[in-house]
């Protein structure tokens, strides 16, 4: 018996079920993803530009390898020199943390300076996964850590003598309204005490307490900026948040005008005295408003105006 042959139609069908059978397959069976390890600072807008004796930061580790692993960290700190256009190595130390498959893990560091010095280079790495991160600082022998912000300098900021200690502080204040009013937090010597709605567009005053200190460095912050190009109605007038400081006392202690400093910018750069405005109490961007006042000394004479 003679074998029927296969006509084109049969052939065509042939074609059909092997080209959907190959669809199935390939759509079913895909390949893995890729094993990977995420490392990055933790809230990389607050590192420190400044150091003097040590600088404080955090990093993260995210496992997507597949199972758990066991990490090694190193961290170390490198000085530049401009006159030799070269490196000194500092301070090394090694961190072993092990993070479960799919997990992220923070750690907080605290990496002495070898003080002074130009510049330095603070460095994170895991040497297996051949990942690296790196960040800045200058030297600053007046150096804050700002809850929240990171570490500033106050090496811009000349102090208001007083003549005893005080602890209520009335902030002489205006604001424009934007779909809110803007608010200022108050920041003494790196801590947080609270935040306050300037919500007159005529100025008022509002007073704050201090905790008495015999020096003390005041930020007050202007986080809260707004801008859009029309308004509430969709029409094609600007709306535009700023706060207006036109006045700070210390009890009986004006601050005088020339004592008013502002500085703009990314949350570090408001406090690192390179990007300043003198003279004003203006705010039309996210901004601090800095001075420090302290009690003088029998040899020193007391600002009072």
């Amino acid at each position: 018996m003679q074998d029927k042959p296969v006509g084109k139609i049969d052939f065509v069908y042939i074609v059909i079920i092997i080209a959907l059978l190959a669809v199935l397959v390939f759509g079913v069976i895909r390949p893995g993803a890729e094993p990977y390890t995420e490392f990055y600072f933790e809230d990389f807008r607050s590192l420190p530009d400044f150091g003097n004796n040590s600088v404080d930061f955090s990093y993260t580790i995210k496992n997507a390898e597949g199972a758990d692993l066991r990490y090694k960290i190193d961290v170390f700190v490198e000085y530049f020199s401009s006159r030799t256009n070269s490196f000194t190595k500092g301070y090394t130390t090694t961190n072993i943390v092990t993070i479960p498959n799919g997990q992220v893990s923070t750690q907080k560091i605290t990496v002495p300076l070898s003080a002074p010095f130009e510049r330095a280079r603070i460095t994170a790495e895991i040497p297996d996964k051949d990942q690296r991160i790196h960040f800045w600082v200058g030297y600053s022998s007046t150096t804050f850590f700002y809850e929240g912000y990171g570490n500033a300098t106050i090496s811009c900021l000349t102090p208001l003598l007083i003549g005893e200690l005080h602890d209520t502080m009335t902030v002489s204040a205006r604001g424009k309204y934007a779909r809110g009013w803007p608010e200022f937090t108050v920041i003494h010597n790196g801590k947080k005490l609270e935040t306050v709605e300037v919500s007159s567009n005529e100025t008022q005053n509002y007073s704050v307490k201090i905790p008495p200190s015999s020096d003390n460095v005041i930020e007050l912050v202007y986080d809260n900026d707004y801008y859009n190009e029309t308004n509430q109605q969709g029409e094609s007038r600007a709306e535009d948040r700023n706060l207006y400081i036109e006045g700070v006392r210390i009890a009986n202690y004006k601050l005088p005008e020339q004592f008013f400093l502002v500085e703009s910018g990314l949350p570090a750069q408001r406090f690192d005295c390179q990007k300043i405005s003198y003279g004003s109490g203006i705010m039309t961007s996210p901004s601090s408003f800095r001075f420090r006042y302290r009690v003088a000394t029998s040899l020193e004479n007391v600002t009072t105006l």
